[in-house]
């Protein structure tokens, strides 16, 4: 799970199949480029695309890792405006993990659907085995928690899923860079930098991730035009969908290394 091996790859999975198909050949292309040993596909809430993901690693000598970013609720049965949902990243480590993983996304559809294709912990707990999770973007129930000042629960919630997933739930751990919001950068580091303190105090393992939604630095302008296509807003609407940064692209090991030198584990 270190990260010269190991990049994770956020792509909507609401783009169309021709986008979807172009962003993952280019992806690949992009770590064989970086020499990437493996790369994972975490579509929201949706595992669509990977067979698509598998084939193009495959023929590329990449290790493939099969996963979902699942938004998660407190119970997926209940569906009004004040269920909360959040992020968490899920890993198939083998077979049986994939086929849990398979039918969390189906669940999550058929079941669990509300605005989203929800799951829930308790769902969760009962299709555990084979799957790696960690606490995702500060989307993530844990993140946010401490991003809201909620030290004390995000503990208590990081236990629960530590006694769970034991050496197979980590830490997650990402940073950007914003153009004009250095207050957003600020606490992002902040944020990192909490969570890293929990990960040692907690004795659970921390990863530092890349949130890559395309995969050149360039594709920034073309992804914020996707956005606003999707979203049925225009470019120019200064109110709509947008990631304010040009930094959620498939970084390279050097630049990981360099962003995260001060935690070298």
């Amino acid at each position: 799970m270190a990260f010269e091996n190991f990049t994770q790859l956020h792509n909507h999975s609401h783009y169309s199949l021709l986008d979807g198909l172009a962003t993952i050949e280019k992806m690949v292309a992009c770590a064989v480029n970086q020499k990437y040993k493996s790369l994972a596909l975490t579509d929201h809430g949706s595992c669509a695309g990977l067979f698509n993901f598998y084939s193009e690693c495959k023929s590329n000598n990449i290790k493939p890792i099969l996963g979902m970013e699942a938004y998660t609720t407190n119970d997926h049965s209940v569906k009004s405006k004040e269920s909360k949902n959040h992020h968490l990243i899920l890993l198939a480590k083998n077979s049986v993990g994939y086929k849990n993983l398979m039918f969390l996304s189906s669940f999550g559809y058929l079941k669990g659907f509300y605005y989203k294709p929800r799951i829930d912990f308790n769902i969760l707990k009962e299709h555990k085995e084979g799957l790696i999770v960690s606490t995702a973007c500060c989307y993530g129930e844990i993140p946010f928690l401490l991003w809201e000042g909620q030290d004390e629960k995000a503990k208590n919630i990081a236990s629960e899923y530590k006694d769970v997933f034991g050496d197979d739930f980590y830490i997650e751990i990402m940073m950007h860079r914003y153009k004009n919001d250095n207050e957003q950068q600020a606490k992002e580091r902040k944020l990192a930098n909490k969570l890293y303190k929990l990960s040692k105090t907690m004795g659970i393992k921390a990863i530092c991730t890349t949130d890559a939604h395309y995969a050149l630095k360039q594709d920034a302008k073309a992804h914020e035009v996707l956005l606003a296509i999707q979203t049925g807003t225009h470019i120019k609407d200064p109110d709509r969908m947008t990631f304010g940064s040009d930094d959620f692209y498939l970084k390279s090991m050097q630049k990981m290394a360099k962003l995260y030198k001060k935690t070298p584990d």
